[in-house]
């Protein structure tokens, strides 16, 4: 059986949310308050 590191293992979300405007929050708070794992798909410029 292979040996897995936790170093090389990526995250694993179930939703990727685009934009984080008014909707983009609202929908972040609703997914994260049903135990959704999300992660925000902004750039950060």
């Amino acid at each position: 059986m292979p040996h897995i590191n936790a170093g090389k293992t990526k995250p694993q979300y179930d939703v990727i949310i685009v934009g984080s405007g008014a909707a983009g929050g609202q929908t972040a708070y609703t997914l994260a308050m049903a135990g959704v794992k999300w992660q925000d798909g902004v750039s950060g410029q």
